[in-house]
């Protein structure tokens, strides 16, 4: 009896000392050190070069489902036609991430915060479509700006505008390290939002009159201008009718 005795405590000191015996392909810290180690003529990531390279970095901590990343774009309108070379604002807000925190690219796992919030950032990223008949290539933006502040609700201006053309505008969520944000469970919504612009002179100034046109139908003409039915004229204008001059 004492002999076995002896011979647990031994093994619980080789245990302590050595960690627990599990298998190499299991134990998540050798499988981290060594799967970059076994992809010869691979380098390790050291920065956003484009280049092929392999990360060690640990995914890190992930949400509950009650904190999932979500996005909204609420400007411009999805199918909104923009005029061309004009600036405009992108607009949005998120829930979901604790906006404001930033790290070297790639070089640290995702963190939640006291209440379980993504620590993390965002970027506006806006494409031209061509003919929007195909993927486009990921490496080409119209418009790219990184938005490291920190609030639920952003705004990013676009002071140049954009060419004429068919273009994606996108919000996307980010890690502190500007990888991807891990959410809980694979079926979710997406955290990221995308919306679709077209940047076309002529339709732009359409566009424009008929918003002016529908703000005239019950509101008030300008001088010497005419009010819509209903509506009242100012300074000697005429009214239409059942308007009041």
């Amino acid at each position: 009896m004492l002999r076995l005795a002896i011979l647990g405590l031994s093994y619980l000191a080789l245990v302590v000392q050595a960690g627990p015996l599990l298998p190499r392909a299991l134990d998540p810290t050798t499988q981290q050190n060594s799967f970059c180690a076994s992809l010869k003529g691979t380098p390790a990531t050291t920065a956003a070069n484009g280049k092929l390279s392999c990360s060690s970095t640990v995914q890190g901590q992930i949400p509950n489902v009650n904190n999932m990343v979500s996005t909204l774009i609420t400007s411009p309108a999805n199918q909104a036609v923009l005029a061309p070379n004009t600036a405009f604002d992108v607009a949005f807000n998120v829930r979901g991430l604790a906006t404001g925190a930033t790290a070297n690219f790639l070089e640290s796992p995702q963190t939640v915060n006291k209440q379980g919030l993504i620590e993390g950032n965002m970027a506006v990223q806006i494409q031209d479509l061509g003919a929007d008949t195909a993927p486009v290539d990921t490496a080409k933006v119209a418009f790219f700006q990184d938005v490291n502040g920190a609030g639920n609700s952003q705004k990013v201006n676009v002071a140049k505008g954009l060419p004429a053309g068919n273009f994606r505008v996108c919000v996307q969520t980010r890690a502190k390290s500007l990888q991807p944000v891990i959410m809980p469970v694979a079926q979710r919504g997406a955290q990221d939002d995308c919306i679709r612009v077209k940047v076309d002179a002529a339709g732009a100034a359409a566009a424009a009159a008929g918003g002016a046109k529908a703000a005239a139908a019950g509101g008030q003409a300008t001088a010497g201008g005419q009010a819509a039915g209903g509506g009242k004229a100012a300074g000697g204008g005429k009214a239409g009718k059942a308007g009041k001059a």
